[in-house]
């Protein structure tokens, strides 16, 4: 099992880094080390490099532990197939059959508020099931318990990127292009609305995902209730 957590990143104090010296870092891997990453625990812990120079940057940034918001309000990010068979694994050596179940009671709880959703608008001879099927989408992740996530080592890139990052490289003022919880994009305009032409020093999520792609030799992707609902209906 993938689990960048074997992975140790060097301890620095950061009031050693200036601000060139963090984007020459962050330079260095985007160009040199995401490049050779071969294995999913080798992505991740790049990642994980860059989300903590990003920390260093900008130490505003309220996507910290304990907050969960984006848990609460997201909670159905896009998995990649081998992200999917990194959780998969991970579920089976470290959760107990009371921590699947709480798994698989919360994600009940979202697909029996889906099936409401759509019946009430079958009723009311509407075909917009969009409402229901956001509210899915939305509902709060399965996963997350006593505001923590339970597969903290196992989550997916759009987990460890949600609030750090940028969607694309934008044609706009950067900071409408962050990827995050309304609060935090908020913060973000306050901060730079009177300042449109200075740069967000924050990775963009779509440079990122190709080197993913590369490890699984696959672009498929899902969300992670509906795998989920695959995997209690065969477990």
């Amino acid at each position: 099992m993938d689990n960048s957590s074997d992975l140790k990143l060097p301890q620095v104090a950061s009031d050693t880094f200036s601000k060139q010296k963090i984007l020459d870092n962050l330079d260095e891997i985007y160009y040199k080390k995401l490049p050779q990453a071969n294995t999913l625990k080798e992505f991740y812990h790049f990642v994980q490099e860059i989300m903590s120079n990003v920390s260093l940057l900008y130490k505003d940034i309220e996507c910290k532990s304990g907050c969960s918001r984006c848990c609460k309000f997201y909670g159905s990010p896009h998995v990649f197939d081998s992200e999917w068979e990194n959780i998969k694994d991970y579920v089976e050596q470290n959760m107990n059959e009371k921590q699947k179940k709480r798994v698989q009671q919360k994600l009940k709880e979202s697909v029996d508020s889906l099936k409401q959703a759509i019946e009430d608008n079958v009723s009311e001879n509407t075909d917009d099931n969009s409402f229901g099927v956001s509210s899915f989408l939305l509902s709060e992740c399965p996963f997350l318990y006593k505001n923590m996530c339970s597969i903290y080592e196992a989550r997916p890139l759009m987990c460890r990127v949600f609030g750090n990052s940028l969607v694309t490289e934008p044609k706009r003022q950067e900071y409408k292009n962050v990827l995050a919880c309304m609060e935090e994009v908020q913060r973000w305009k306050n901060e730079y609305k009177d300042k449109p032409d200075e740069k967000i020093n924050l990775p963009y999520k779509d440079y990122l995902i190709p080197f993913l792609v590369k490890i699984g030799k696959t672009e498929n992707y899902s969300t992670i209730q509906y795998l989920l609902s695959e995997y209690f209906n065969e477990y």
